[in-house]
């Protein structure tokens, strides 16, 4: 006797190749493409919104960071706000992301002449 066949579960696809897609990286030229593309960005960066992403991305608050560099809290947001616009992103998630990339280490977290 023959095995039915008509009743077994036809494979998907779709859910097959999504899953090793995302298990290897994606191809390395889009990658350099866009690494370069934030390498610019970032050269469009004074030097003081530097430091406040350097800041931001060790994940200190807004006032402290103020603290820290010696401007008001309301300066700073301004800051952040120019540096999200200048890096085309919406979120610090993001900036984050994007610093990691870029190789930029985070503030340290001791002040600047403090022991």
């Amino acid at each position: 006797m023959r095995p039915s066949y008509s009743r077994a579960k036809p494979i998907q696809f779709r859910g097959a190749t999504a899953g090793w897609r995302r298990s290897f990286p994606r191809c390395p030229a889009r990658n350099s493409s866009k690494l370069v593309e934030l390498r610019t960005r970032l050269e469009s960066l004074t030097p003081r919104e530097l430091e406040v992403l350097r800041q931001a991305i060790a994940g200190k608050p807004n006032k402290q960071i103020a603290a820290d560099l010696g401007t008001g809290e309301q300066t700073l947001k301004v800051h952040r706000m120019r540096i999200t616009a200048r890096m085309g992103m919406a979120a610090a998630a993001e900036l984050v992301r994007a610093a990691e990339r870029l190789g930029i280490k985070p503030a340290s977290s001791v002040r600047p002449g403090a022991r």
